[in-house]
């Protein structure tokens, strides 16, 4: 019989006298970062060949309008899969929560957008796994790593989410430590 090891969090939480903040990396996947770094390759190569062949002239007029677009189109792509690359070997969500604001940054080395949130107005913040549809952009960044959570609250008449790389049980942790600071309706 094999004995289980005791899993540590993967958060970490600084409880300071002015906020409370939540650091959590993202999960790595390792077939994500393997597989684009090989996609990245080729898309490089792509990227390249066909610059070099519309500076150069080489293109006739009835193909230079397809190339240029197949080119933009081409670039946005890589540009995705650079920051899925990203955000996989370096991401991370900061919460940081003090007695007015919760504040939600997804960065990579500390780069990134914050949403802002006022506590008077956030409501039944819980552990709620999401479903998954795959015709859903959400479930699309979802599936490379970025967005979503386990843990949700509503705000207004929407619901927002973070903790995309936690189990549940570290979710719990989470909002226990959320809800000894501060006074905040939590739904267990």
């Amino acid at each position: 019989m094999a004995k289980v090891k005791l899993q540590n969090t993967r958060s970490t939480i600084i409880d300071n006298v002015s906020f409370l903040e939540i650091s959590i990396p993202s999960k790595k996947n390792v077939f994500i970062i393997l597989f684009l770094m090989f996609w990245l390759a080729g898309w490089c190569f792509g990227e390249f060949t066909v610059t070099k062949q519309l500076l150069s002239g080489e293109v006739e007029n009835q193909g230079k309008a397809f190339m240029l677009f197949w080119l933009a189109m081409w670039t946005v792509g890589g540009i995705f899969a650079i920051f899925i690359w990203f955000w996989n070997v370096a991401g991370r969500e900061i919460i940081k929560i003090d007695g007015l604001q919760l504040k939600i940054k997804r960065a990579i080395f500390n780069v990134g957008l914050k949403k802002e949130y006022e506590l008077v107005h956030i409501k039944d913040l819980r552990i709620s796994p999401e479903s998954r549809n795959i015709f859903s952009s959400k479930s699309a960044f979802q599936f490379w790593g970025f967005g979503g959570g386990i843990i949700a609250f509503d705000y207004g008449a929407r619901t927002y989410r973070f903790g995309a790389s936690i189990d549940e049980a570290e979710a719990k942790i989470i909002l226990d430590n959320i809800s000894a600071r501060f006074n905040i309706d939590i739904q267990k």
